[in-house]
């Protein structure tokens, strides 16, 4: 999107500077020869090269033409330009600099939009928001800038005011597909999940190749408990990403789910292989091995081991990695240190969802007994 707004503006200028210049002439640009002054009169044919440069993604070579502009002639414009190419080249605080020096006489949509997406490069929602805000102010029928603006709302957890951008995206460019993964996100952190399950599946139509719409599908069929779809999901991530431990990790965890154990443990030695130091994978596999009611599938030692290494990584903070440290405990007959790591883990902020389960499990290592997982149906 920032290619689009920055092609119109470019095409803009360009027009207006050269009035009485032939245009093919313009086009057809000899290399900058970085040492050799510049001609005064045609400031936009040095521009031209560099936007070149950055379709080609050669940042730095665009940078240099635009310093050189700035220093021998007098342009404006090529401060925008830099800070563009410092933009894509991820320098954001430069592209800012120079938004900011350019912005001072040229205060337009297109400089809101473009330091938005500077700040919102560099995680400063709050600023972001604000230039997205005037961006909208000026242009309230730019799809990119109500897109911008809705990842930034979703940034800050406000949901249905992003959902509105993305839908007012969506009803001034129908055409751009990449609207749908972002609003499948925000509904499905706003608890529509039907939707955000629709959203992915539009999106997908389209895009086969985006790792990240499929994890939002899979993360949207676990809220549904259809852990099939939402193993498929995954699958799609890992043909993607074939060196992501955590999807590994995850479909051990739903595999179990649905008493698949073999499988589940499969997946898990597989993510422990591809990231030795994923707490997600270790805290997994130990899970499966201290409450598996396959006896031939438990081994409350490992499970004791894996559960305590993922507790070391997760500096004793999570609940999950702490409950799972209770269940091993309880499988090699430790019921005291069981009842212990199960309490530890409510008091570190069990969702409330969960607290029935780990009261049912605190109840059955106050018996001496250790707990078994049953396996969900899961299948959509």
């Amino acid at each position: 999107m920032l290619a689009i707004v920055f092609s119109i503006l470019l095409a803009h200028r360009l027009a207006a500077s050269q009035s009485s210049t032939n245009l093919s002439h313009l086009f057809s640009v000899e290399s900058t020869n970085v040492g050799s002054p510049l001609d005064p009169l045609h400031p936009f044919r040095y521009l031209h090269e560099a936007n070149d440069y950055i379709k080609d993604g050669k940042y730095n070579e665009a940078i240099l033409i635009c310093s050189k502009v700035i220093k021998q002639l007098d342009c404006p414009f090529a401060y925008y330009l830099r800070g563009y190419a410092y933009c894509l080249n991820k320098d954001y605080d430069k592209a800012i600099m120079d938004l900011n020096e350019y912005g001072r006489t040229n205060a337009s949509p297109s400089i809101f939009f473009l330091r938005g997406c500077a700040y919102f490069g560099k995680e400063d929602s709050t600023n972001a928001l604000d230039d997205f805000n005037k961006a909208n102010d000026l242009n309230p029928n730019d799809a990119a800038t109500h897109y911008d603006r809705g990842c930034c709302l979703l940034a800050q957890n406000k949901f249905p005011q992003a959902i509105a951008d993305f839908n007012r995206a969506l009803e001034i460019d129908p055409a751009d597909t990449s609207v749908y993964a972002k609003r499948a996100e925000a509904y499905l952190e706003n608890g529509d999940i039907d939707n955000a399950i629709s959203d992915c599946n539009k999106d997908i139509e389209f895009n086969t190749n985006d790792a990240d719409i499929y994890l939002t599908a899979a993360r949207a069929y676990i809220g549904k408990e259809a852990f099939d779809k939402s193993i498929e999901n995954y699958n799609e991530v890992i043909r993607i990403r074939p060196h992501d431990a955590d999807a590994y990790a995850y479909v051990g965890f739903l595999y179990s789910q649905i008493g698949e154990y073999k499988r589940a443990v499969s997946n898990c030695y597989e993510s422990i292989r591809l990231d030795a130091k994923s707490a997600l994978a270790l805290n997994n596999l130990a899970w499966v091995l201290a409450t598996c009611p396959d006896a031939s599938i438990r081994d409350g030692r490992k499970a004791l081991e894996l559960a305590r290494q993922a507790c070391v990584i997760g500096a004793w903070t999570n609940s999950y990695e702490v409950g799972t440290l209770a269940a091993a405990c309880a499988e090699t007959g430790d019921f005291k240190e069981a009842i212990k790591w199960e309490k530890k883990s409510m008091e570190l902020g069990l969702p409330a969802k969960e607290l029935p389960k780990a009261q049912e499990r605190l109840a059955l290592y106050q018996q001496g007994k250790p707990y078994r997982t049953k396996p969900q149906k899961g299948v959509s």
